[in-house]
């Protein structure tokens, strides 16, 4: 009875020995396996989330100095590479949304929509800023009114002075007459003045050159009240035509040529730095601080898995 208790103790004990080894199998299998899973979230889905939103954000560089040196040189070459860059950005950011990481990190899945959100603005500007950088017309304000209300003006007064002119060559010269004519010259050497004025404003926005378009405006307004003061008896048919001309031109043409200097004397004469200061330098700097917390947080995400991995 002894030997039977013995051997059933010493069977009980190699019982519980194999027991306890399948239970700690069974528990190392199971943490084997967490560690496997925790160790590829952090090598399929943290690192390469991380690499991507990095990437995104030198993509963002590349895409910003191009079109800095596009609106600067106008070479192509920098167009092409702002335009592949901008394409980038939109496949590295559907890459992003597409991510297991992103999926399923709620902080993660709203930042990254904040970042979608951004880049779909910033993609709104493309044709824009290239339309800029193409045409001067476009870009500077001042240019556009200028081609399409104060060039046009100038060339009418310019060429109601000239019939004046060439119909004066026509007629007997006498001393009211050489006094017109002369009156006429100056008219017209003081207009094109002005407008060279003009011209050197939108040219380099050197503020001394308002103030000679100013006197030379005055100057204008000389020659303009004395030649009104001549009579039908005086002036030749062709010459009260265009004389009537040049008034009527004259009075639309310097309010809008001090309307134009004021439009090219403000912030935004240039609409590409404009734009650039106001609108996309902000864009960009929020779309870029909003990758830098995708960055943080899938870093804290790293090393919570990585602590976790060795704690067991």
């Amino acid at each position: 009875m002894s030997q039977l208790s013995i051997r059933w103790k010493i069977w009980l004990s190699f019982l519980i020995l194999v027991v306890l080894l399948i239970a700690v199998g069974v528990i190392a299998n199971s943490s084997l396996k967490a560690n496997k899973e925790k160790l590829s979230t952090l090598v399929n889905d943290v690192q390469p989330a991380v690499v991507l939103s990095l990437n995104l954000v030198d993509e963002l560089d590349h895409a910003s100095a191009s079109l800095g040196f596009y609106l600067l040189s106008k070479e192509e070459i920098h167009k092409k590479d702002y335009v592949k860059y901008m394409g980038k950005i939109g496949e590295s950011t559907a890459q992003l949304q597409a991510m297991n990481v992103v999926k399923t990190d709620a902080k993660t899945a709203k930042l990254v929509k904040e970042v979608d959100e951004g880049i779909t603005k910033l993609q709104g500007y493309k044709d824009t800023m290239l339309l800029y950088a193409s045409s001067d017309v476009e870009n500077m304000k001042a240019m556009k009114f200028a081609s399409q209300e104060v060039n046009p003006r100038v060339l009418v007064l310019l060429q109601a002075m000239q019939e004046m002119i060439q119909s004066e060559k026509e007629q007997k010269s006498d001393e009211v007459r050489k006094q017109l004519l002369f009156d006429i010259y100056s008219l017209r050497t003081n207009v094109s003045s002005a407008v060279n004025e003009l011209r050197l404003y939108l040219a380099f926005r050197v503020p001394t050159v308002k103030d000679n378009f100013r006197n030379y405006v005055e100057l204008v307004e000389r020659d303009v009240k004395k030649l009104s003061e001549y009579g039908e008896d005086v002036l030749t048919f062709e010459q009260v035509d265009a004389r009537d001309n040049f008034l009527k031109v004259y009075k639309e043409y310097f309010p809008m040529a001090n309307a134009l200097m004021k439009m090219h004397g403000a912030d935004d004469y240039r609409m590409d730095a404009y734009t650039i200061r106001k609108e996309l330098s902000p864009l960009l700097l929020d779309i870029q601080g909003r990758l830098n917390d995708i960055v943080k947080t899938q870093q804290e995400n790293s090393i919570t898995e990585s602590t976790a991995l060795t704690g067991q």
